[in-house]
């Protein structure tokens, strides 16, 4: 063992670094804490168009219609779920894309997400988020969650 507590194992010509268990720990941590940040800091990322000019005032139009339009003037795949198929309630409008975007969804309870290639719309009801315990959690067990859901 090394005097910074790292056992070095040969194996041919080759050389392999283990961290004693407290130092391992340590160091998955460390590396979780790094990459918590990571998808905190992309989490709270807006996408790139969200800051973009959009002067469309929306009266009573088909919500899918005014979506449509909205992703082919900047550039974007938009995709709806089935439940979302009505005329927008109220009058919208936005000074960028973001807001109308916010303002729409809210006032028609319709939640969005963007994967960075495609702009998924749902009902707001459509969407839910489930937090999961790592703790003991099994590999089966999510898998058989998910089918569930799906």
């Amino acid at each position: 063992m090394s005097a910074s507590g790292r056992r070095i194992v040969t194996e041919g010509a080759m050389k392999h670094f283990r961290a004693d268990p407290p130092v391992s720990k340590l160091l998955m941590l460390i590396l979780l804490c790094l990459l918590s940040g990571v998808l905190k800091a992309a989490s709270e990322r807006q996408p790139d168009w969200f800051s973009e000019p959009y002067a469309y005032v929306l009266v009573d139009q088909d919500i899918r219609g005014a979506l449509t339009e909205f992703g082919q003037h900047l550039g974007l795949i938009v995709v709806f779920s089935e439940k979302v198929r009505r005329n927008a309630r109220g009058t919208v409008r936005g000074e960028d894309a973001g807001e109308f975007l916010t303002r729409l969804c809210d006032a028609n309870q319709l939640s969005w997400y963007f994967d960075g290639n495609v702009l998924h719309i749902a009902g707001a009801d459509e969407v839910a988020t489930r937090v999961f315990d790592l703790q003991g959690l099994r590999l089966e067990e999510l898998q058989r969650y998910i089918a569930r859901v799906e």
